[in-house]
C-alpha cells in the first residue's frame, strides 16, 4: 500500500537519469500517463533502478539490466478515458476512494497523455531494439 495514498487520473512522471540514459531519452525529462492505484513499490529489487516517479509515488516503474522493464501507467485508459471515469465514479459512490480525491482526478482525466510514447517504448523493448548500452540498435 502506498503510504501517501491513492493516485489516479493523469500524472506527470519525472524520468530518472539512469532510465533516460539507458533509453537515450536525453531530451525527455518526463511524460504524462493515466494511473489508478493505491499500491506502490516502496523498495526496488536488488540491482533494479527506478524509471521515475511522481509527487505521490516514488517508483512508477523500474528496470533491471536488459531483462525487466516495468511501467505503472495505464496507456489503455488514454484511448478511452471514460472507462477510468466510470471506475472512479463507482469508487466514489461506494466510498472506496474519498469523493474529494475523485473530483480532483476527474478534473484532469481528459488531459492529453503520452500513451503512444510509452506503448512504443514498451514495444521497442520487447522487440529487442535496445542494446546493452540502451541506445536503439540498427
Amino acid at each position: 500500500k502506498n503510504p501517501k495514498g491513492t493516485e489516479l487520473s493523469v500524472v506527470q512522471i519525472q524520468l530518472s537519469e539512469p532510465f533516460r540514459q539507458k533509453f537515450n531519452l536525453h531530451s525527455t525529462p518526463s511524460y504524462s500517463i493515466h494511473v489508478h492505484h493505491n499500491d506502490a513499490v516502496l523498495t526496488l529489487p536488488p540491482g533494479a533502478q527506478t524509471l521515475g516517479g511522481s509527487k505521490i509515488t516514488q517508483h512508477l516503474g523500474w528496470f533491471q539490466n536488459d531483462s525487466i522493464l516495468v511501467f505503472s501507467g495505464h496507456p489503455e485508459y488514454s484511448y478511452d478515458p471514460w472507462i477510468l471515469e466510470s471506475l472512479m465514479l463507482i469508487e466514489e459512490r461506494d466510498n472506496m476512494v474519498p469523493a474529494q480525491l475523485i473530483q480532483y482526478g476527474l478534473r484532469d482525466l481528459y488531459q492529453p497523455t503520452d500513451y503512444k510514447w510509452q506503448t512504443e517504448l514498451q514495444l521497442r523493448w520487447f522487440a529487442g531494439e535496445f542494446d546493452l548500452c540502451g541506445t536503439p540498435s540498427s
